[in-house]
Order: structure tokens, then C-alpha cells, then sequence
């Protein structure tokens, strides 16, 4: 089991996925998720590469080997954060209120990229740590020590199979993209 444990909104889930490294970037990191239930049920699809006819397709999501690996758990919310859930609830999208919610009852960090549902999780719960999409790649792919064709690489995937971009106050914003202007 990872000695850290991060609550991970859908987004910053299927962002990982995206980069096709996932689970070496959460061991690198010494670190598994976990995942509201309604969290993971919006984990369906990254973009595929287009059709013979230049189509966008989709590929379905399977979070099923990151569980088995033990690097994602998807668990409710504790009756005793339903209170701040409904609070989190009236501002934002039941899935992000949920992560919120599981993070402040676990004591874990909570991994968004979502602008609204940091604000609510800084105002909610000031202590929480809160981290996003690019601190977790960065961060595992040092640690794993790619180089810079693979980290141009899993730029690429993620803003091509998750369709991310980041938010303008990201401190790694500049960092991503310039592995994407190397990838052009």
C-alpha cells in the first residue's frame, strides 16, 4: 500500500490516465487515490485518435487495473462529512462536492485542477493541501526519471487523450507548455 493517499477529483483521474502512465507516476510518487463513487462514474473516455475519415473517437476508460494494483480506491463519503458535502453540494457539482468531502474526512490532499472547487475547498477547510494534474506529472516523472522525449510524450497524451489544459495559476503551467511546443 502507498504510504500517501490523495482524494482525486474525475478530472485529475482521467488526466492521469491520459498519459498512459498512471500507475508508474502514483508508485514513483508512493501514492494511491481515492475516488467518490460519483467521481469515478464520470471516468468514461479519453479522446482516441481520429477515424480513417478523421472523426474524433472516443476510448473507454477502465479503472480497473489501477484498482487492482491497489492505486485507486473508490469509497463514499462518511456520514460524518454528509454536512459538508451538502454544504460544498450548493456550489458545485455533486462529484467535485463529494471529493471534497472525502478528502476533509480521510485527512488526505485533495487533487483538482477545478478553479470553483478550490475555492469552496480552500473556504471549507483551510488546511486541506491541494494539488493538480501537472504536480503529480511532474513530480512521479521526475521521480521515474523520464526523459525529455517521454515527458514530451506524456505532455502530448495529456492534452490530446484528456484534452487538458491547465489552469492559468498552475505553477507547472509553463513547464507543460513548453514539453508541448517541443512536441509540434
Amino acid at each position: 500500500m502507498a504510504s500517501k493517499v490523495v482524494a482525486a477529483d474525475a478530472c485529475v483521474l482521467l488526466n492521469l490516465l491520459a498519459t498512459g502512465r498512471a500507475g508508474d507516476l502514483l508508485r514513483a510518487l508512493d501514492t494511491s487515490l481515492i475516488a467518490t463513487p460519483l467521481a469515478a462514474a464520470e471516468v468514461k473516455y479519453l479522446a482516441g485518435t481520429p477515424d480513417e475519415e478523421g472523426r474524433p473517437t472516443r476510448q473507454t476508460v477502465d479503472l480497473a487495473e489501477l484498482t487492482a494494483h491497489g492505486l485507486l480506491e473508490v469509497r463514499g463519503v462518511p456520514q460524518a462529512a454528509l454536512d459538508l458535502y451538502v454544504r460544498c453540494a450548493a456550489e458545485l457539482h455533486d462529484a467535485d462536492a463529494s471529493g471534497i468531502a472525502l478528502a476533509v474526512s480521510f485527512g488526505v490532499a485533495l487533487a483538482t485542477d477545478d478553479g470553483l472547487a478550490r475555492g469552496v475547498a480552500a473556504r471549507e477547510a483551510a488546511n486541506l493541501e491541494l494539488v493538480g494534474t501537472l504536480a503529480l506529472v511532474r513530480k512521479g516523472s521526475e521521480a521515474i526519471g523520464v526523459d525529455q522525449e517521454g515527458l514530451v510524450k506524456l505532455a502530448r497524451n495529456l492534452r490530446t487523450r484528456g484534452n487538458f489544459l491547465p489552469p492559468r495559476q498552475d505553477p507547472d503551467r509553463e513547464w507543460y507548455q513548453r514539453l508541448l511546443s517541443l512536441s509540434t
